[in-house]
């Protein structure tokens, strides 16, 4: 008979063990995939038209003054291809800082949409280039800011 009852309590430990281990396998499982979305989320790849507007500092009264720096830009490069240590951008960015006080990420992300965007559709925006990537939800010719700007993160995050 105790052989019996041990045998019995014995299955009945390993079943409450087997039941734990799922229920904490279950429990491990959501947990990561709820990491695996914010982690895709603070990568920039699941942003979506809810995401917070990358352009929504810059004032409807100064998207002339970013224009004139796009503009000025295009007197440097009609394509807006610059080398990556390009003086003459860089000197063109610093002076759009100190002397109008505009945002030096902006105008180069702005410079970075134009360079990846559809060359057509581009060319046709060209004078008018910061007020369509401000209201970028009306099309899609272009990449989304926020996958710019977090593009270094994601690519150093593939190399490690």
């Amino acid at each position: 008979m105790s052989q019996i009852l041990e045998i019995v309590s014995t299955i009945f430990v390993a079943v409450i063990l087997l039941a734990g281990a799922i229920l904490m396998g279950m429990v491990a499982i959501a947990g990561l995939s709820l990491l695996w979305r914010e982690r895709r989320t603070a990568l920039g790849k699941t942003r979506t038209k809810e995401s917070p507007n990358f352009y929504s500092q810059i004032a409807d009264t100064r998207v002339g003054l970013y224009q004139s720096y796009i503009d000025r830009a295009f007197e440097l490069s009609p394509t807006l291809e610059f080398e990556e240590d390009d003086p003459r951008l860089s000197r063109l960015l610093e002076k759009a800082v100190s002397n109008d006080s505009l945002s030096d990420l902006c105008l180069r992300v702005m410079i970075i949409q134009y360079t990846r965007a559809d060359k057509y559709l581009r060319e046709k925006y060209q004078r008018h280039w910061v007020e369509k990537v401000m209201n970028r939800e009306e099309t899609d010719f272009f990449p989304d800011p926020w996958s710019i700007v977090f593009a270094p993160t994601t690519k150093n995050k593939q190399e490690t």
